[in-house]
């Protein structure tokens, strides 16, 4: 389905669309945001509303969907209770970047009292590579100023676990967490692993933290 330009155009505009299966909705805001320079936001009734259509547009373009629940604790959509804040850091890292994206949430969550210039000001990026020279004990360093807990073994996110040239780590907006291994101050191997198993599951180039 391709909308004509002059509905995109009437839409900018100020005129208001209705009768879209949430399918068609989803192809509108993907060629929405091709002509746009702006991100774009969509609040929905309910946050069960909201993760539903977000679930639907992400099988169309992963890249340039992201969801904003409320901040809440518990379990409150079945199963992803617990993602709460991945969703919202990935949601405000995303708005933060060059990329246009589309936002999904409710009135509640998408308007909460957020400031987006001090967050773009906070964003801190690095990359870890294979082969990279990285001091383990700064990163380490690191991770404890940005609220980073350690623990004995990372099963939750926002933890990290520290043994030998091993550094396990959970960032909150990961669905997955990573371990790398170091040779002395040089980054030897990245990869997945499973929670649970504690056995690693994918060997990665790298991690962008």
């Amino acid at each position: 389905m391709v909308y004509p330009q002059e509905i995109l155009e009437s839409f900018n505009g100020g005129a208001s669309l209705s009768g879209l299966t949430r399918s068609s909705a989803c192809l509108f805001l993907l060629q929405q945001l091709k002509k746009s320079n702006r991100d774009i936001f969509v609040t929905l009734n309910s946050e069960d509303e909201a993760f539903s259509f977000y679930s639907l547009c992400l099988d169309s373009n992963s890249e340039v969907f992201v969801y904003f629940p409320q901040k809440r604790t518990g379990d409150w959509v079945p199963g992803f209770g617990l993602d709460t804040r991945r969703f919202r850091k990935e949601a405000i890292l995303q708005l933060s970047s060059e990329k246009r994206v589309c936002c999904i949430g409710t009135e509640s969550s998408l308007f909460e009292n957020l400031n987006r210039e001090p967050i773009e000001k906070n964003i801190y990026k690095q990359t870890l590579r294979i082969g990279d020279e990285c001091d383990r004990d700064e990163l380490i360093e690191k991770l404890i100023s940005f609220d980073y807990k350690k623990t004995p073994v990372v099963t939750d996110p926002g933890t990290f676990s520290s043994r030998g040239d091993i550094l396990d780590l959970y960032p909150e907006h990961f669905r997955t967490p990573f371990r790398i291994s170091f040779n002395y101050n040089t980054i030897e191997s990245v990869s997945l692993f499973d929670p649970a198993s504690q056995l690693t599951t994918k060997p990665q180039s790298k991690i962008v933290l």
